[in-house]
């Protein structure tokens, strides 16, 4: 049985979240960086070593969709310091990981795109990375450009491989009433986590969708 760690710092918030809870009084043990200690009767064990705050800690917020943040986008500035300054700018709204986003596009910007996550993984909660397009619906494409919105095509599929060869997580939305349940299966076994979004499909064609293999899907119920 491994040893327990020596705990370097003792934290107790105002309040904090714990499956589900709002703890009052909690004590959370710190090492290395991690939580090594959850303990709401410890305050008699290590007296004075406690740090108190005023404020209420929580785990940190991982989003999945961001397309920019601190007066960037990605579709405009596709480069691993944008993505970095897109990460910092959600940081200080509790956001400790992000999915930069790229929506429908010509090829080249998300080709650059995709380079940029794979550069950026790693630092300041960089976890993955999300294209929300190009293959969706045209008559739910919102804010996404008509003349990029195209077919699935092995473009895609080419800049899907590049991502996970680089073990980058990777999210696709698409609408299922253009793209085939073959082609949904293959995305999904590359390892992409398909979302429905943007698209036009009947009930039917959406549970054919999940049957292929999505599991997602992307601001439902709006387009």
């Amino acid at each position: 049985m491994p040893e327990s760690p020596q705990i370097e710092q003792w934290i107790r918030p105002s309040g904090l979240f714990n499956k589900g809870r709002l703890h009052v009084g909690a004590v959370l043990g710190i090492s290395n960086g991690r939580v090594h200690v959850f303990n709401e009767e410890i305050q008699t064990k290590v007296g004075n070593q406690i740090y108190d705050f005023e404020g209420i800690l929580s785990p940190g917020f991982v989003d999945l969709q961001v397309n920019g943040g601190g007066g960037l986008l990605l579709n405009e500035t596709p480069t691993k310091e944008a993505i970095w300054e897109i990460a910092k700018a959600h940081r200080k709204y509790g956001t400790t990981g992000i999915f930069p986003t790229v929506i429908t596009d010509s090829l080249s910007v998300l080709s650059l795109a995709v380079d940029a996550v794979i550069e950026a993984m790693g630092e300041h909660g960089v976890l993955g990375m999300h294209i929300e397009g190009p293959h969706i619906s045209v008559e739910r494409r919102g804010t996404h450009k008509a003349e990029f919105v195209r077919p699935l095509d092995e473009d895609t599929f080419k800049l899907v491989e590049k991502l996970r060869s680089a073990d980058v997580p990777t999210m696709l939305t698409l609408a299922p009433d253009v793209v085939s349940p073959k082609e949904i299966s293959r995305l999904v076994e590359l390892g992409t986590v398909v979302s429905i979004g943007h698209s036009n499909a009947s009930a039917g064609v959406v549970r054919r969708a999940l049957k292929a293999g999505a599991s997602c899907f992307t601001h439902l119920f709006n387009a």
